[in-house]
């Protein structure tokens, strides 16, 4: 391994956040042209957000840089 980057927890909340406008928006914009759908859509937002407070609170992203050895 050549180098590793661990990730900033306030850049990651940052881009979380970003993300779960995203999602939320579009989620919205589903909801009301599926309407018979709205559950299970809130189901996903659900799993999303706690998705997010995993990544925020209880895993380290990384990125490493490695090398191929010839």
């Amino acid at each position: 391994m050549l180098a590793e980057k661990t990730v900033e927890e306030d850049e990651l909340v940052d881009l979380n956040n970003e993300q779960q406008g995203f999602i939320l928006r579009r989620a919205n914009e589903l909801k009301s042209k599926y309407p018979e759908k709205a559950s299970l859509i809130a189901g996903y937002l659900q799993s999303q957000r706690a998705e997010c407070d995993l990544l925020e609170n209880d895993i380290i992203g990384v990125t490493m840089l490695i090398q191929k050895v010839e």
